[in-house]
């Protein structure tokens, strides 16, 4: 059910309200476009949802969307559709390339809260997510270069990593969506 605020299947995003212009559409579509001539990619993981271990436990919960098509990347933007956590200051979010490139999208930031829903980090968002305020709900600048993904081959394991600090909490990771534009 779209404007629920929780992703459901067929929805690339829902930031709990069917308003367009906000980076999810009245239709819980990502609204993400290429330049022309360039090819777009929208992609969901499957995988999860995935428990985010504690700090004690296995070093984080890893979730990988696999492309098969090649083209060279020229922007990239990646939606965390739903991470829930007891205290979002203890987590960190990071995308690795098929190249292993690592990117930090998140770390340390939220304080108590405890929700990531139909996040969308995209560089060229009005607000740093560390200028937000939880749930972090629609577009916000990563506190890594997203950047870095770009004249990389979009062919590969793309991977969200989410890791926890410190003990005793956990968390989960439902799912997340990554969008890129190539030729």
């Amino acid at each position: 059910m779209c404007g629920n605020g929780h992703v459901e299947p067929g929805e690339t995003c829902d930031d709990a309200n069917t308003t367009s212009g906000d980076g999810c559409s009245a239709a819980c579509q990502l609204e993400f476009s290429c330049p022309p001539g360039q090819v777009t990619f929208i992609q969901t993981s499957t995988d999860g949802p995935l428990l985010i271990p504690d700090a004690a436990g296995p070093p984080g919960a890893q979730s990988v969307i696999q492309l098969a098509d090649s083209y060279v990347v020229s922007r990239a933007v990646v939606v965390v559709n739903a991470i829930s956590h007891t205290r979002l200051s203890d987590v960190g979010i990071s995308l690795i390339t098929p190249a292993a490139t690592t990117v930090t999208l998140v770390s340390g930031n939220g304080g108590d809260a405890d929700e990531y829903v139909s996040t969308i980090f995209d560089p060229a968002a009005p607000t740093a997510i560390t200028a937000g305020t939880a749930p972090y709900r629609g577009r916000y600048q990563p506190q890594g270069p997203l950047g870095n993904v770009h004249g990389q081959s979009s062919k590969g394991a793309w991977t969200l990593r989410v890791t926890d600090s410190t003990t005793p909490w956990g968390g989960v990771l439902k799912s997340w969506t990554i969008a890129m534009c190539g030729n």
